[in-house]
């Protein structure tokens, strides 16, 4: 029975994480378009679009160099 608790808090916790990121993906719609969003098919659509690839920083390199000959 005690599992059966655990994994029904481990749902409720990944339920609440996905809703937020819905409600800040929305968000953001609404901010790009200036208004409040009133179709779902809008919300829909951005949803499925693929997000930009953030570009990533040119990194130190580490380790062992051997000298310049």
């Amino acid at each position: 029975m005690s599992m059966a608790i655990v994994d029904a808090f481990i749902l409720l916790k990944q339920y609440h994480n996905d809703y937020h990121g819905l409600e800040k993906r929305i968000d953001e719609l609404e901010e790009k378009f200036g208004r409040k969003i009133e179709n779902i098919n809008e919300v829909i659509e951005f949803l499925l679009d693929k997000p930009e690839p953030k570009k990533a920083k040119p990194r130190k390199k580490i380790g062992f160099k051997l000298p310049k000959k």
